[in-house]
């Protein structure tokens, strides 16, 4: 028997931080979302590792860390886990930014920043608005934004606080068109295989708010380019895994900018589990709301369809059990 852990409390472990109890709320709404990929898993407790588990059985986290390799170990459970020091790693935007300058696909003036006094010089150069990332941020979180040339007493302070753990990743913020994800599963050998790609929607903020997976879906072959090496540098570290490279274009001084690279997830997202959601249908187009907590999903949503027709859908029940994760799916032949 396959056990499921949906720990997204993932970043906020690695990054030595408490995890706020919204995180743990969140966590228990998708616990059994990963059903996604393993469709006879038992779900196991994402906060308290809760629940009926025998020695010998597998184990499948949505991330593997060090309370999640410890639990499987004290409970006997096989887990197929990454050595612990790759994924912490792979995962920090300082690695994902250090492959960036490798690979020559860095922004213009970004660079890490290891204290405020450096922090006020590198926002000097950047002749633009600008973003100051934790290396554990995910989904427009733990981050700061500012504007050309400017660094205020509170994101000095904000920006003083992280520094002090750890540096922090400051790039020119571009006006974004698109972002998209490319994903792969990577072997133990470091057979890497491309499984598909699909559009991230956002809201201004920055926050994810949902997915759309379209077979018709035209990536730009900069960033397919460029997820294929950085899935070939994550290989190379001796991770193995689900593996999603995050990308955009966007816009800098009226230039249109192609970022092959802009995070690293060597662990599951919610964009692999769209690819799997998709694999159900098999056809059409998938666009996979997350609506903000307080809003409600549309009324008349229909039970989730055997084949393929159009329409609006919850999740399947035994992803998503009552609706708790409070998204919803909207299916389309073709063109919405």
């Amino acid at each position: 028997m396959t056990h499921l852990l949906t720990n997204l409390d993932f970043e906020y472990a690695w990054s030595g931080g408490s995890v706020p109890k919204a995180v743990g709320e969140v966590s228990r709404r998708w616990a059994a979302i990963l059903r996604l990929v393993c469709p006879e898993g038992q779900v196991v407790d994402p906060v308290d590792f809760g629940g009926e588990v025998a020695a010998g059985e597998e184990l499948w986290p949505w991330g593997w860390t060090p309370a999640v390799v410890e639990f499987a170990r004290s409970k006997g459970l096989q887990a197929q886990a990454p050595p612990l020091d790759v994924v912490e790693r792979v995962n920090s935007k300082v690695f994902s930014h250090g492959l960036e300058k490798r690979l020559g696909l860095a922004l213009p003036g970004a660079r890490l920043v290891n204290d405020v006094a450096q922090l006020q010089g590198a926002v000097a150069e950047i002749d633009g608005p600008w973003v100051l990332k934790h290396p554990w941020g995910v989904s427009g979180r733990r981050q700061m934004r500012g504007e050309a040339g400017q660094l205020s007493e509170n994101q000095r302070r904000w920006a003083s606080s992280q520094l002090k753990d750890h540096p922090v990743i400051l790039e020119p913020r571009l006006q974004i068109s698109e972002e998209s994800s490319v994903h792969f599963e990577i072997t133990e050998q470091q057979d890497i295989t491309h499984l598909g790609n699909c559009r991230l929607l956002a809201d201004r903020t920055g926050t994810f708010r949902g997915i759309n997976v379209d077979p018709k879906l035209e990536v730009p072959k900069e960033i397919i380019d460029g997820a294929r090496e950085a899935a070939q540098a994550v290989a190379e570290q001796g991770y193995f895994g689900p593996l999603g490279i995050d990308a955009m274009v966007g816009r800098w001084a009226e230039v249109q900018i192609v970022r092959p690279i802009t995070e690293i997830n060597a662990r599951h997202s919610f964009g692999r589990l769209a690819l799997a959601l998709y694999e159900l249908l098999g056809q059409g187009r998938l666009l996979w709301h997350h609506p903000r907590r307080n809003e409600k999903p549309p009324s008349g949503l229909k039970r989730w369809p055997e084949a393929f027709r159009e329409g609006r859908f919850r999740l399947p029940e035994e992803v998503d059990p009552g609706g708790q994760s409070g998204t919803w799916v909207e299916l389309f032949d073709g063109e919405p």
